[in-house]
């Protein structure tokens, strides 16, 4: 009985230091992925948009006061890897309007700088830093799991709002859920008409050429709106509401805002 315990109590002991040296492994593996997606952490920034063309990549807490030769207000696009926060400013050395990102940026023509002016080929100096608030407890999770649930929830939002202001706001009593409407203020406000998928609309009704702001889709639709009636001139094409037009260049220096005159809805 006494070497029936002793050697249980051997193999007690055995499995509590093969359990501590496993835990110990975990824990070294668990701190070195972590502080090699620290190393990783950072910021990449294209020429051209949805991060096509050239690029160069700037890691997590250097600043530069001057882009590389060659990229000076030519950005288009970035992608932010990590828990990361960058500041792009205008001017060299960090000086004039700046813009604060968390996200990947596949266009910079979506955000704007000053009104009819937005932020693609706008950047001089850069700053790339740790988000605030962000901690190391924050990468148990990896980053494509975190980018999936990110991209999941976002999606999620947007369908919920969409279908809540759709309620509030349904174009016409016989509308199927395939249309299209149109608002003279930002934010779908304002007055509005309506068109259903598969209309061509060669001028706008009256009161509304030139002074479309916002445009509402509902169901599977996709719209092209002319600056000229009869589908001339510059056109755009949309496939997801805009709140404001003016977020769209018709031509550098002058947005979409107030620049409708013929519509396709398809």
């Amino acid at each position: 009985m006494k070497l029936t315990h002793a050697r249980l109590g051997s193999f007690f002991v055995l499995i509590f230091m093969l359990s501590t040296a496993a835990w110990l492994c975990a824990q070294d593996r668990y701190d070195r992925d972590r502080d090699d997606r620290d190393r990783h952490a950072g910021a990449c920034f294209f020429t051209d948009a949805n991060f096509g063309g050239e690029k160069f990549c700037v890691r997590e807490g250097e600043r530069m006061g001057q882009v590389p030769e060659g990229f000076n207000d030519r950005i288009s696009s970035i992608r932010i890897f990590g828990r990361t926060e960058i500041t792009v400013y205008q001017n060299r050395d960090f000086g004039g309007p700046n813009l604060r990102l968390r996200e990947d940026v596949p266009n910079l023509q979506s955000y704007q700088i000053s009104p009819g002016h937005s932020w693609n080929d706008r950047v001089s100096s850069i700053e790339v830093s740790r988000g605030h608030g962000w901690g190391h407890d924050d990468w148990d999770r990896d980053d494509r799991d975190r980018d999936r649930d990110r991209d999941r929830d976002r999606d999620r939002d947007w369908s919920r709002d969409r279908d809540r202001d759709r309620d509030q706001n349904q174009p016409q009593a016989d509308f199927d859920r395939d249309a299209a409407c149109f608002f003279k203020d930002a934010d779908f406000r304002g007055e509005k008409f309506c068109v259903q998928r598969g209309d061509r609309v060669a001028q706008v009704p009256p009161g509304f050429g030139d002074q479309i702001s916002s445009v509402r889709l509902y169901g599977r639709v996709t719209v092209t709106v002319y600056q000229d009636q009869n589908f001339g001139g510059p056109n755009l094409r949309l496939q997801q509401d805009v709140s404001n037009l003016q977020s769209y260049q018709v031509k550098p220096g002058h947005s979409w805002n107030d620049r409708v005159s013929s519509i396709r809805v398809y």
